[in-house]
């Protein structure tokens, strides 16, 4: 669909008839004229209250009128004098407004029911939620024992596996949880790295084992509790799905918009040779 066959088009097409005309026709029959309507003092209060959370006093109320007189004065002029031309930061800034009027003239119509479960269902896999984890872990350190951090760790799971406890008293101290719940697979990697979250899928329930690396030493964990990743259900993401629809939409508009305005010139590339052509 082009962006001709959207309604935020026509509102678009409208705003920048609105703002050429505007310009076009200058602030009134008097250029040299500045008039601060009413509309343009309850802005500048409506800003200020919202900085300072109270409404200016006389005194205050002045120097916003007087501020805002001055950088109207400063624009004109600039302007006349053609200090905008070739002004990176006003090129940007132009740039960002332009966007920013088309991003919400996107997001002007909001999205029907049908369209948020047409876009969950294309991007099912984005919402898939992250598996979890419920296990134990006994701890042997590879600054303290060195390359036999390994081989304590399997000696250690030799003796679990045969019934005996002081296998958990020869761990080493860590300022890591023993044990973690219900944990996410981001929350363990976040707390004992991406390998040994890695790691976790493939170790068997309700019995030790290991060793399992991880960038404090050797690990061997005891496995409580797995549940699979999912993709979770609409109704549980609905509104993550509607704002990620919505910034769809105005990505497609911006990239829509600068698709059509582009036909209205003839762009030319030069061959750059960077550094070999110096």
């Amino acid at each position: 669909m082009t962006i001709l066959k959207e309604p935020f088009f026509h509102f678009l097409a409208l705003g920048v008839f609105i703002f050429a005309t505007y310009a076009w026709l200058g602030d009134g029959d008097d250029a040299g004229q500045i008039v601060v309507t009413r509309g343009q003092q309850d802005n500048l209060v409506s800003t200020f209250r919202q900085t300072w959370q109270r409404p200016p006093t006389a005194e205050e109320f002045q120097g916003l009128l007087e501020d805002y007189i001055r950088q109207e004065i400063a624009y004109r002029e600039a302007s006349a004098m053609e200090l905008d031309r070739n002004d990176i930061v006003i090129r940007r800034r132009l740039r960002q407004k332009l966007e920013l009027l088309t991003e919400d003239l996107a997001s002007m119509t909001p999205p029907t029911t049908e369209e948020i479960v047409a876009f969950y269902e294309v991007h099912k896999e984005d919402y898939r939620a992250d598996p979890r984890y419920s296990f134990q872990q006994l701890y042997f350190s590879a600054d303290h024992r060195n390359e036999k951090a390994r081989e304590d760790a399997l000696g250690a799971l030799l003796q679990l596996e045969a019934g005996g406890s002081e296998a958990e008293t020869a761990a080493d101290v860590i300022s890591l949880p023993r044990a973690m719940r219900d944990a996410t697979r981001r929350e363990v990697a976040a707390t004992f790295g991406t390998g040994f979250a890695d790691a976790l899928a493939a170790l068997p329930e309700d019995s030790w084992a290991g060793p399992v690396e991880s960038g404090f030493g050797q690990h061997l964990v005891r496995m409580a509790g797995h549940t699979e990743s999912q993709i979770l259900p609409l109704v549980e993401v609905w509104q993550t799905v509607r704002n990620d629809l919505l910034a769809e939409r105005r990505q497609q508009a911006v990239a829509d918009l600068y698709d059509n305005l582009a036909d209205n010139y003839r762009i030319t590339v030069e061959p750059f040779m960077g550094d070999r052509g110096r």
